[in-house]
């Protein structure tokens, strides 16, 4: 399990340095009559638009699927990985 995601109280920071970016930026981004903005928004747009796009690919092409991992589980054959070429980490408590 990845122990970052199951921390929820980084969120408030997270949301701050959003707050902090865009009041220190605002000036800048403003500056092209709102066309710095749009843009902005048009590369947010595209970020956003992969992981659907790699979803859509697993239907669309079934050859490309995979089994998918839960956390707790072995790992699949595709990752050539063997579960015993993994060390735990140690449990600091």
């Amino acid at each position: 399990m990845n122990e970052g995601m199951a921390k929820v109280t980084f969120t408030p920071l997270y949301v701050a340095e959003a707050v902090f970016l865009i009041a220190t930026f605002s000036r800048g981004l403003t500056a092209g009559n709102g066309s710095t903005c749009v843009g902005l928004f048009i590369g947010a747009g595209f970020f956003c638009f992969v992981l659907p796009l790699l979803w859509l690919i697993r239907i669309v092409m079934p050859g490309w699927r995979r089994d998918r991992w839960r956390p707790g589980e072995p790992l699949p054959a595709w990752t050539g990985i063997s579960d015993s070429s993994i060390v735990p980490k140690p449990n600091p408590s």
